[in-house]
This record gives C-alpha cells, structure tokens and sequence, in this order.
C-alpha cells in the first residue's frame, strides 16, 4: 500500500509540473496573440513581407529554394539538376541542400537516378 501511495505521490507531482509547464506556455500563447494584434495595427503588410523575405534570403539560406521554385513554376515540367545549376546560376552543392529540402518539404520531387525535380505542390 505504502509503495503505490508513493507512485500515487510521484505521479501527482510530474502532473503539477506539467500543468505548471502547459500554464507558461498558455500563458506565453496569450501574451504573443495580444502582441499579434498590437503589431497588426502597427505593422503594413508589405512591411512585414519585406522583414521574412530578407530573413528566408539571409538568415535561412532560402534563396537557392526560392529559385527553384520559381523556376520549377515556370516550366511546369521535370528539371534535370544540372540544368537547374545552370538555369540559375547556383553552386551546386546549394542546389542539392536545397532540392533535398523541398523534397522532404513535400514541395518536388527528386529521382536520385535520372536527377530530374519536378514540382508536386504548386505555389503560385
């Protein structure tokens, strides 16, 4: 008996933290949606485009990405990866890292074999 009163116990006390946890975090939901519509007032919207551009171009690395994309809407057919490198001026190596994350993104898709991308999700 003494032995399930303390999991009894333990049990109740990972609960309280993760309830102390789940409080923060709702918490913080709160203080961000109120900080949303503050910045909604605030912010023009092409503002706010220009700041996630820039951060996706530097921060992120998202340019290689992008050329991709626009390049695959363009011609709405399979790419072979060389013609990508040349079509857009990137190195390699980039459009490799990048085509491999808009493959896992589910955004194309890459046949290691023949290396042709072909767009599946369209954007634009």
């Amino acid at each position: 008996m003494e032995a399930i009163r303390k999991e009894r116990d333990e049990l109740k006390a990972e609960m309280d933290q993760i309830n102390a946890q789940l409080e923060r975090v709702s918490a913080l939901y709160r203080e961000a949606s109120a900080e949303k519509a503050k910045m909604e007032q605030k912010v023009d919207v092409s503002d706010l485009l220009a700041i996630y551009i820039t951060l996706i171009e530097n921060i992120f690395g998202g340019k290689p990405h992008a050329r991709i994309l626009y390049t695959l809407h363009d011609t709405k057919a399979a790419i072979s990866r060389k013609n990508l490198e040349s079509s857009t001026g990137i190195m390699p190596a980039a459009i490799i890292k990048a085509v491999h994350d808009l493959r896992n993104a589910d955004l194309v898709s890459y046949d290691e074999d023949t290396q042709e991308v072909k767009l599946t999700k369209e954007i634009l």
